[in-house]
C-alpha cells in the first residue's frame, strides 16, 4: 500500500536567499521511493532554472506530516 508524501522544492538564488518554488504531492512506497521522486523533481527544476536547489519531503496528511529528509543538488 502506498503512503502519501509531499515534497517542498526550494531554489537558492545567487544572493543566498531560499524561496519555495513548488510543492508536489505524490503516492510512494517508502522513504527511499520518496527520496527518488523528490530528486527527480529537483533535477527537472534545476534544468529549468539553473540555480542551486533542494527539496524537503514529508509523509502523511496536512498537519500530521512526518519529516523525511532533505535532498540537495
Amino acid at each position: 500500500m502506498a503512503d502519501e508524501f509531499r515534497a517542498d522544492l526550494y531554489i537558492t538564488d545567487t544572493g543566498g536567499k531560499e524561496r519555495l518554488v513548488d510543492r508536489v504531492y505524490f503516492q510512494g512506497r517508502d522513504w527511499d521511493d520518496a527520496w527518488d521522486r523528490t530528486e527527480v523533481h529537483l533535477k527537472l527544476l534545476r534544468l529549468a532554472d539553473g540555480e542551486a536547489c533542494h527539496g524537503e519531503f514529508y509523509r502523511g496528511n496536512a498537519g500530521l506530516e512526518e519529516y523525511g529528509d532533505t535532498v540537495s543538488l
